[in-house]
């Protein structure tokens, strides 16, 4: 859920069209069977091809009409696209929050909310198409319940330089891309001058608190997170290797009376 779709891009800025002496990136799948069929399974394989060279067998997956995949990996780059991704899960999202997570029914619009602010942000800021998937499964390491977790990712132009024009005067010297995700996540900064824009990430985390979730965005260097008592992750790293562009985790745990 962590893997961002990602290549090269041609001179018109469209993806997957490989003309104009556009060398595709090199990915080879992993000989861990498991984790090949996990890949299969949530349709990164479908798009990877696309986007790489693939070196490897990729294995043979079959359809499931049910499974812990919410949403396979989908492509975001427009607002109907948004749209579509929250109307396609929105009925069995509120099946699993409400039934197999034990949260009340008011989480599920709020689930929903935060599926839409997360990929809207692709279409506002990225300047490029993203991905989004979402998946239920069990959180093994010290929480031990159903979590449901939402992972949204693009290769744009990340928070730092959409923020850049607005707000790396009044930083300073402090202005990096660490200072950027704090003035978005922490302080509710857009690039937009629109009272009231910028309030969709604040949004989230008010939500994703409510229901003692996480909340974690990397950009550029830097990765900053809301961190749950069930989770020992850190609340921000600024010494991480360059990505271009913005990956969003949000994940909602099961009630703890469920499990």
């Amino acid at each position: 859920m962590g893997l961002a779709l990602r290549a090269g891009r041609p001179a018109d800025g469209r993806a997957g069209d490989h003309g104009g002496g556009c060398e595709r990136p090199l990915l080879t799948l992993p000989q861990d069977r498991d984790v090949a069929h996990y890949w299969g399974r949530t349709g990164f394989l479908r798009h990877a091809e696309e986007l790489f060279e693939l070196h490897g067998k990729a294995p043979r997956v079959a359809a499931r009409g049910d499974s812990d995949v919410l949403l396979e990996i989908t492509p975001v780059r427009e607002a109907d696209d948004v749209h579509g991704v929250v109307a396609h899960i929105q009925d069995r999202a509120a099946t699993i929050l409400t039934q197999e997570l034990g949260l009340e029914a008011a989480a599920t619009m709020g689930f929903g909310m935060a599926l839409s602010e997360a990929c809207q942000n692709i279409v506002e800021h990225a300047g490029t198409g993203g991905w989004v998937a979402v998946q239920t499964y069990t959180w093994r390491h010290k929480l031990r319940r159903r979590v449901v977790l939402i992972a949204v990712s693009d290769a744009g132009v990340g928070f730092r330089r959409s923020l850049e024009a607005t707000q790396a005067k009044r930083f300073g010297d402090r202005w990096s891309d660490a200072a950027a995700l704090e003035a978005a996540l922490i302080q509710g900064v857009s690039r937009f001058r629109d009272p009231g824009r910028g309030q969709g990430l604040a949004g989230i985390r008010r939500y994703l608190n409510r229901w003692a979730g996480k909340f974690a965005v990397r950009s550029g260097t830097a990765r900053m997170a809301m961190v749950p008592a069930w989770d020992d992750d850190v609340p921000l790293d600024d010494q991480l290797p360059f990505f271009p562009g913005t990956q969003v985790l949000m994940i909602v745990p099961a009630h703890a009376e469920t499990e």
